[in-house]
């Protein structure tokens, strides 16, 4: 006889799930979490790349000037240059099967081959064209890099430096997109592969 069985899931979701015995229940319940839950570690970092990537996104970007924002710049650049840490080092795994370690973005872009590089610096000026973006039309995943290459620390510690850090949300904000685009065209999530 079938009865609804109610499953804790080990990310804490709880799931009702219809079945003969408790046995039968747990079978079901890893089944479902495979189909809805990343469990590869390409797919949590390109989840959690997104996470922060969404986080970024949600902001009031038009608001985000330095006069009078009671710390949106330093919410912004620190999710926006963490997130973009994130798909870069994605993108290494993807392309050379390795962990990069480390917040410097050059570094991290840099361990990239030549191949994913050049795909990258096509995204973006796919980009840049087709949202019309005139005041951006010579910038690169490289030159975006560069300047943003030490962000996630500087921006997060900003009450320590002294100094007037650079803002530069264009740039990071077409970079994160052409990384989204880059690591999800390598990365199939579970509910992505279903509806294939």
């Amino acid at each position: 006889m079938t009865r609804e069985f109610t499953v804790t899931l080990p990310n804490g979701s709880i799931i009702k799930i219809a079945a003969n015995n408790m046995d039968e229940a747990k079978q079901k319940s890893f089944e479902y979490m495979h189909k809805h839950y990343p469990t590869s570690i390409q797919e949590q970092m390109l989840y959690q790349a997104m996470d922060f990537h969404r986080l970024v996104r949600d902001l009031d970007l038009k608001n985000l000037d330095r006069e009078g924002l009671k710390g949106k710049p330093t919410i912004f650049m620190v999710n926006a240059s963490f997130g973009l840490e994130i798909y870069l080092k994605l993108a290494v795994r993807i392309s050379n099967n390795i962990h990069k370690r480390g917040h410097d973005l050059n570094k991290i872009f840099d361990a990239l081959p030549t191949k994913s590089k050049e795909e990258i610096e096509n995204i973006v000026r796919s980009i840049i064209q087709k949202q019309k973006i005139t005041n951006h039309q010579n910038t690169t995943a490289k030159s975006i890099v560069e300047k943003t290459k030490t962000a996630f620390k500087d921006w997060r510690y900003r009450y320590e430096n002294n100094k007037l850090l650079d803002f530069h949300c264009d740039e990071l904000i077409i970079l994160l997109y052409a990384m989204h685009h880059y690591c999800k065209k390598y990365v199939k999530l579970p509910t992505e592969q279903e509806s294939q």
